[in-house]
């Protein structure tokens, strides 16, 4: 970024400051980071750092610091979220504030002008900035110069969402596709094999949420099929717009079981429920069950996509991750009738 040419003394000062003092954070998330390095591998997305975090960027960059694991390679992550900005903040970055992130289009462009000289990997964790790989990236007018010989890496996408289209993504990219409609059925079959009868969906009106209700209903019918059983109901709530108190008491009106949309609908689940059982995506203790993901099968993955485009020099590939490669971990109650060992019996069905 240009400094304005009236940007006082006494501000480049505290800047130069700032950003001794936040390089040397205790806290900072370790990498192989030195003033003026040129990186082969960079990751662009939230930091949360938590240890044994499974959300999706902790998780990839993870995979992308094990991936350069006994090589000389050279790694780095950009632009933390602003939670983070406090207490990490990467040096390139320190002369924008504290408090406010640069643009995605911008974070890409800062990470492709640090590229090692002969071939570079970005890696984009989720769809905001693989939004901003689409629309700002890909139709740069200096593409061509900008982003030689740099390729990218859009993990952790949707197969609704516009990247899942092989055609828009460009030709030195791969696109990582978690298939929430296989998540859904893992939904909908659990709660069916745990007793629930009567079960609720909470969720929005987005192609990503009808994609995963479908699945849940596909899960449904999956185990009334198995258990050969037909009393079984499913009731949706995707009125994202509605106060969400009255969203989840008038689901729990006809049903006995919730299953929310995403993290976000677990939380509303949790502060609403009022006792009721609900399941969750994620961990939560209070939740009858609830669906994670395996953080080593993920990594695996993300892993093996990383070496794919390492190794090929023009490919447009799309690859879906699921059921088959064991990326989901199944939580539930300890004295539950439906297990660990049920669940991933269920997920090896996707195999065939």
């Amino acid at each position: 970024m240009k400094f304005r040419k009236t940007a006082s003394i006494i501000i480049l000062s505290l800047l130069i400051v700032s950003s001794v003092v936040l390089s040397s954070c205790s806290s900072c998330v370790s990498d192989k980071t030195t003033t003026g390095t040129k990186y082969n591998i960079m990751m662009i997305g939230d930091i949360t750092a938590k240890e044994g975090s499974t959300h999706l960027s902790d998780i990839t960059w993870s995979a992308v610091k094990k991936y350069t694991e006994g090589t000389d390679m050279k790694y780095k992550s950009f632009a933390p979220s602003e939670a983070e900005a406090m207490n990490r903040v990467e040096t390139d970055q320190v002369q924008q504030s504290v408090a406010k992130r640069l643009s995605y289009n911008t974070q890409i462009e800062l990470a492709a002008s640090q590229k090692a000289p002969d071939k570079a990997i970005i890696v984009l964790p989720g769809e905001e900035y693989v939004d901003a790989y689409l629309e700002n990236v890909l139709k740069d007018s200096s593409y061509d110069k900008k982003y030689s010989g740099v390729w990218f890496l859009l993990t952790g996408v949707s197969s609704v969402h516009q990247s899942a289209d092989v055609a828009n993504i460009g030709t030195r990219a791969i696109t990582l596709v978690i298939n929430e409609n296989e998540c859904g059925q893992l939904y909908g079959y659990t709660a069916v094999k745990l007793g629930y009868k009567n079960i609720g969906y909470l969720g929005s009106d987005s192609e990503y949420s009808t994609s995963f209700k479908a699945g849940i209903q596909e899960g449904i019918n999956k185990a009334k099929t198995e258990l050969s059983i037909t009393d079984v109901t499913f009731t949706d709530n995707t009125d994202y717009s509605s106060e969400n108190s009255a969203r989840v008491a008038s689901l729990y009106d006809s049903c006995d079981i919730v299953i929310p949309e995403n993290e976000s609908f677990s939380e509303i689940l949790k502060n609403n429920a009022s006792g009721k059982a609900y399941a969750t995506m994620g961990i939560d203790d209070s939740s009858v069950f609830g669906y994670d993901f395996n953080t080593d099968k993920l990594r695996e993955v993300i892993q093996n996509n990383i070496t794919a485009l390492s190794n090929k020099g023009e490919n447009k590939d799309v690859k879906f991750t699921g059921c088959a490669d064991g990326i989901w971990n199944y939580n539930g109650k300890d004295n539950s009738d439906f297990t660990v060992d049920d669940a991933k019996a269920f997920m090896k069905t996707f195999e065939d």
